[in-house]
């Protein structure tokens, strides 16, 4: 019922075949996703996780294409999205992530009645985890509102 799209796979996503794999040997965007959701009282087996690229970006239209389509399908029938990234948030809704990270958006490419935005859990390894953590503590208090979880 749930889907959470990310932008891109780290090198330990590639190695580990799944969109935000984490390692234990060092803290990353996907270890850092996991931890905010239990910190949340969800799991990410509670959702289905995938990535707008299925490798680091490039300048390929076919590949962001291929990428795209599948981010479609998958989205048919979600009751909740949580947009990952600036580049996905940006792909989607065409905000900027900045101006709506924790905030419920529109998007009239994706059509689940839920979808929040959220910055890039990465982002927590560069500055704080302040905006991470508010985008998915909204992001679950929705569904919680809703008798989603």
């Amino acid at each position: 019922d749930f889907l959470i799209v990310g932008e891109f796979p780290s090198s330990e996503e590639l190695v580990q075949g799944h969109p935000f794999a984490s390692n234990p040997n060092f803290m990353s965007a996907g270890k850092i996703l996991r931890k905010e959701l239990e910190r949340c009282g969800v799991s990410t087996n509670d959702f289905r996780l995938m990535n707008l690229w299925e490798h680091e970006p490039n300048k390929d239209e076919r590949c962001f294409k291929f990428g795209y389509d599948m981010v479609l399908d998958e989205a048919k029938g979600k009751k909740a999205i949580l947009l990952v990234g600036s580049d996905v948030v940006n792909t989607f809704t065409e905000y900027k992530v900045s101006d709506v990270g924790g905030l419920q958006v529109y998007s009239n490419i994706l059509s689940a009645p839920i979808i929040y935005a959220s910055p890039n859990p990465a982002l927590a390894l560069h500055r704080s985890i302040g905006e991470v953590r508010f985008a998915i503590e909204k992001f679950v208090q929705r569904l919680e509102q809703e008798n989603l979880l």
